[in-house]
């Protein structure tokens, strides 16, 4: 074995604060202090047998985790169910039930298949969001791996099938089919349009956290909550509206509140289809006051009853009037 240099003097014509620094190491390294210590750091544990196989045993009382030790395999995943939604598919299982559970491996193909499947991620938990630009059918399998590393079966030998759906920006006009139209669940963050128009609007589920329409045109909508600002639909069933300006050939409510409401064209009609508001109809409404004298003004005018009728039925307050006059 070569013989190690050895170490030169320090210079005396250095600096000060420098020489204060490099003396001492200059002695620690000469002395084998330095080199000692560096021989003794970061040792490993010593294991009880000098000679022979390392036990699992051995390792566990070395401060390794059991739970890294073992030798059984990751169980199947269960309740593997993805979903497609805007922009990604969704893909989830059933939570890992066994001790030394590391990760999940997800496979993907475009077709059921899983010759043609690759591995696209690995999740620590039970969900997996899949994104494309695109909507994109895609079949998918999953697999457990313990922290052992051994990896167990996939969830089946078929792969679940999910397809995403188009981003809100990259859907065209012209562009919604009727699988759209027919989709039953439609989930955003936010749904923003100039003008949404549609003949039939068929939806399982509307979810956003915010939808802003200027303009909703459709002949039929059957809807929970509805806030716009402008609603022309020929036939509204509605829990809650809340619209500044409401135009529609047929409005059915249980009640009606409003600040306003232009009557120049409005028809009320009774439980039997009898018309008791309208243009050129009377208006059904009985008021009485004991001045009201009006010698112009006979009550089968206001009414289009006969007066006699009137008093007979005590419509009309007559204790005020005398028979010769007043």
């Amino acid at each position: 074995m070569a013989k190690l240099p050895a170490i030169p003097s320090i210079p005396g014509n250095i600096d000060p604060a420098l020489f204060k620094i490099l003396s001492p190491i200059k002695q620690a390294l000469e002395s084998g202090a330095f080199n000692k210590a560096l021989s003794n750091a970061d040792k490993p544990p010593v294991l009880p047998h000098d000679s022979g196989p390392v036990t699992p045993e051995d390792l566990v009382n070395a401060g390794l985790p059991e739970e890294w030790l073992s030798t059984v395999p990751p169980p199947m995943p269960t309740g593997l169910a993805p979903i497609g939604a805007i922009g990604y598919n969704l893909v989830r299982w059933q939570w890992p039930t066994y001790g030394n559970h590391a990760h999940t491996e997800i496979w993907r193909a475009t077709a059921d298949n899983f010759s043609l499947a690759t591995l696209v991620a690995m999740s620590p938990s039970s969900t997996y969001m899949d994104p494309f630009d695109t909507p994109t059918q895609a079949y998918y399998w999953v697999r457990f791996v313990s922290k052992t590393g051994l990896k167990g079966p996939y969830n089946s030998p078929t792969g679940s099938v999910a397809k995403s759906r188009p981003l809100i920006n990259g859907i065209q006009p012209g562009e919604i089919t009727q699988d759209l139209l027919a989709a039953k669940s439609v989930r955003a963050l936010q749904v923003d349009t100039l003008d949404l128009v549609t003949n039939t609007a068929i939806t399982g589920e509307l979810v956003a956290n915010s939808g802003f329409v200027d303009k909703l045109t459709s002949n039929t909508a059957f809807i929970e909550g509805l806030t716009a600002n402008n609603a022309y639909i020929q036939s509204l069933t509605a829990k809650a509206a809340f619209i500044r300006s409401v135009r529609a050939n047929v409005l059915t409510a249980n009640s009606i509140t409003a600040n306003m409401i232009d009557s120049r064209g409005l028809t009320v009609r009774d439980a039997a289809g009898n018309v008791i508001l309208g243009v050129g109809s009377p208006l059904p409404v009985a008021y009485a006051d004991p001045g009201l004298r009006n010698d112009r003004q006979e009550w089968s005018q206001v009414n289009n009853r006969p007066a006699e009728d009137a008093i007979r039925n005590n419509l009309i307050d007559v204790s005020w009037w005398r028979r010769d006059g007043p």
